[in-house]
């Protein structure tokens, strides 16, 4: 399996490719809808990201002393439906669609930005 993605591209751009198999697959995708040969690559992929993810948020608050208009953090909570939740969060993972430019059309001013959402469960429900 390949990781592939565009560095340049505005929003989800990575994809799974298995050579030989067929069509992309993203990373989010459920493990087991790969086959079996393949979950590994999945959860190696995933850990890696992960760690990536972690070096980044422990940078923020040095960021955000650095670059206030850029290193923004939030934090939330909420009462969610795994319909309502899913909505929510193919809502977010549009905005960079609607909001970001690609590198070669970047109006002058615009920078890259690292982007990061994640939800986790919250107690009992």
């Amino acid at each position: 399996m390949i990781h592939r993605g565009d560095p340049g591209a505005a929003g989800r751009s990575r994809a799974l490719v298995a050579p030989g198999r067929g069509a992309p697959r993203r990373p989010d995708a459920p493990p087991d809808s790969l086959p079996p040969e393949d979950r590994p690559v999945l959860a190696e992929l995933m850990r890696i990201g992960h760690a990536e993810d972690m070096e980044l948020f422990a940078g923020l608050p040095a960021a955000h002393e650095r670059e206030r208009a850029r290193a923004l953090p939030s934090r939330g909570f909420a009462h969610m439906t795994e319909e309502g939740l899913a909505e929510f969060f193919e809502a977010y993972i549009r905005l960079p669609h609607e909001h970001a430019h690609r590198r070669e059309d970047a109006p002058p001013g615009a920078r890259p930005v690292h982007i990061r959402l994640f939800t986790l469960p919250a107690g009992d429900g």
